[in-house]
């Protein structure tokens, strides 16, 4: 009744063990080609994992005459002639794959990494040479002895299995942590082991000295085991829990710390000092420091970036290259193949085991993944107070217009009756002081006036193009009664005789008009302010250069972020709109704004603006 069961378990085991050098060997190359594909083509790779099955093909005949022999028989008996040559072709695989392990050693730059195929291909090389040793040569010259040593030799054929496991949950290689499938893998594995070592060898013993029927010891015991396997599912995740219980409960921790309170930081710095501060607690006695990508190019040598960018390094562990920064190891920070920072991790020698070092190493894809949340999160962010301040822009654009359509025709009216009662000369004998100053308050209004519009609406295109030249000199002049009465002297410098077409002629107007006032008003008696274009010429490319520099008081650094703000202003009298029309009249023209304060003896300002000249077909500039 068991005969059955007892030739297709044999099937399944000399299935396995056929297949077991071929498959070795094709992953190992296909690894290589992988790697080498200019050396090692898809053509030779295809070639040489087909050769490597050709043993496979006597395996058809051995399962055929375990299916049909008669009586039944074990097949280690049966096919003792082709155990040298298996145990020959099975070396050479092993041999094979050892020498690849070494060859895939120059593929890392990781040390652990590297440290895991040096201990695979030595494993590969003893395993080989025990096989050859032991079979035939231990089984037949040491009945006794050989024994032993054939079941050694088999279960070291277990390390390989055993070491990559080990590899992956120990330092969460693949960042798999599937403690529960590694129970019962390891379950099954010693389930395998004690019924080929331990069951089938006790039967043989007590049929050999009792004559008992054969089989019969054996399905008893299988049965036991069948009822033991419970209580060794629970040894086995006892002994996995206490092996990596530990690292297991590290990680937990951190992630779920990231992955509760990350969402909570809306700016980026906050969450990294959060995530150090984890970091380093849960590792004392190590520090950390994880730095976005442009201060890691910053601070980190130049090569060790290029190094991690073109191989996609996971980690750093060459001191002498993180010595300028006091680092034991590195660990890149990647996310969708997009590196957001690094972590820079310092310890005192010896304080960073390989425990610590896996830590970290699977932590780095969930800080990664914060990283990335909170920067879409402070983008969102900026985003919605970009537009509430769009929006309250616009409104008060709307009423801007609103309100200076209403002042503008009035204030002319009154303008126009008393620049007529100055004619009068009765009037103008007493009243005369009077009325000049009305004018003047009156234009101080309408300039008010003009800079509310002019900031509600976009620039006005002049249907004329316009010499540079003239319109500094106009601009200047527009100004000169005002800068006579305050004692400042301007001076401009126009080193091309340029033309402008209509849109930049009348956004540059307004851009110098505003300039020009500001730099008037904020210097003293006895002050300049010069004005100074230069034409940037380079191959298919125009550049317009406007310097404003003045003499004043300067511009203090707390105010400079806040000078181009809307209605922001430090004037008693000011409407704080003529540097905000300036900024959105260079952005319509697609330029860009400088400001240097102080410029010299810690007094000053200068505002360098340059955009590109649109249509250089209009420039006649002197040569």
């Amino acid at each position: 009744m068991l005969e059955p069961v007892l030739r297709i378990a044999d099937i399944i085991a000399f299935t396995g063990v056929a297949f077991l050098p071929s498959v070795l060997l094709h992953t190992h190359l296909t690894f290589w080609h992988s790697w080498e594909q200019q050396r090692f083509t898809r053509g030779r790779w295809r070639v040489t994992s087909l050769l490597s099955y050709i043993p496979v093909l006597l395996l058809p005949g051995i399962i055929y005459q375990i299916a049909t022999d008669q009586p039944y028989s074990r097949p280690l008996e049966k096919f003792s002639d082709i155990l040298l040559p298996y145990s020959i072709w099975l070396a050479i695989a092993l041999w094979t794959s050892a020498a690849l392990d070494l060859r895939f050693v120059s593929y890392f730059s990781g040390l652990r990494e590297r440290q895991f195929f040096h201990v695979l291909a030595v494993t590969f090389t003893a395993i080989g040479v025990a096989f050859i040793l032991t079979y035939p040569l231990g089984a037949r010259e040491l009945p006794v002895v050989g024994k032993y040593i054939e079941t050694l030799v088999m279960l070291s054929s277990l390390l390989p299995i055993t070491i990559v496991a080990y590899y992956i949950y120990r330092y969460g290689w693949l960042e798999l942590i599937i403690k529960q499938s590694l129970v019962y893998a390891g379950s099954a594995v010693i389930i395998i082991i004690i019924y080929f070592y331990g069951i089938r060898k006790i039967d043989d013993l007590l049929v050999e000295r009792l004559n008992l029927t054969p089989g019969v010891i054996e399905a008893i015991l299988t049965l036991g085991l069948v009822a033991l396997a419970p209580a060794l599912k629970n040894v086995v995740d006892y002994i996995i829990h206490r092996l990596f219980a530990r690292e297991m409960g590290l990680y937990r921790d951190l992630v779920k710390q990231l992955s509760t309170r990350a969402a909570n930081f809306g700016e980026l710095r906050s969450l990294l000092n959060y995530i150090e501060t984890e970091v380093a607690r849960a590792l004392e006695p190590s520090s950390v420091r994880i730095l976005p990508p442009a201060e890691a190019a910053a601070l980190l040598p130049e090569d060790v970036i290029e190094l991690v960018r073109e191989q996609r390094l996971d980690v750093i562990d060459d001191e002498s290259k993180l010595a300028q920064v006091g680092a034991v190891c590195a660990y890149p920070l990647w996310c969708e193949e997009r590196l957001v920072g690094m972590m820079l991790v310092s310890a005192p020698v010896g304080a960073l085991d390989s425990d610590k070092r896996s830590l970290l190493a699977v932590l780095c894809g969930q800080i990664a993944i914060a990283i990335e949340n909170c920067q879409l999160i402070e983008e969102k962010v900026m985003l919605e107070r970009e537009l509430a301040e769009r929006e309250r822009l616009a409104t008060l654009g709307r009423m801007a217009a609103t309100v200076a359509h209403e002042v503008k025709n009035p204030l002319s009216s009154i303008k126009s009756i008393v620049q007529v009662m100055q004619e009068d000369q009765s009037l103008a004998r007493g009243h005369g002081r009077g009325l000049s100053l009305i004018i003047g308050e009156i234009d101080r209004l309408n300039r008010t006036v003009t800079q509310l519009l002019s900031f509600s609406r976009p620039s006005r295109a002049s249907a004329e193009s316009v010499q540079l030249q003239e319109l500094i000199n106009s601009t200047v002049k527009l100004f000169e009664s005002e800068a006579q009465s305050a004692g400042v002297e301007v001076y401009c410098r126009v080193d091309s005789d340029l033309t402008l077409n209509g849109i930049q002629g009348a956004a540059l107007r307004e851009i110098l008009t505003n300039l020009l006032l500001n730099a008037i008003q904020a210097t003293s008696s006895g002050g300049r302010v010069n004005i100074k274009a230069i034409v940037q010429r380079a191959p298919g490319r125009t550049q317009l250069e406007i310097v404003v520099t003045d003499t004043g008081v300067g511009i203090p650094e707390r105010l400079r972020s806040k000078i181009f703000e809307p209605f922001f202003t430090t004037k008693q009298r000011g409407t704080g709109l003529g540097l905000a029309i300036v900024q959105r009249r260079l952005a319509e023209l697609g330029g860009r704004l400088d400001l240097i304060s102080p410029v010299e003896d810690g007094r000053g300002a200068r505002f360098k603006l340059a955009f590109p000249i649109s249509n250089p077909s209009l420039e006649n500039s002197r040569q």
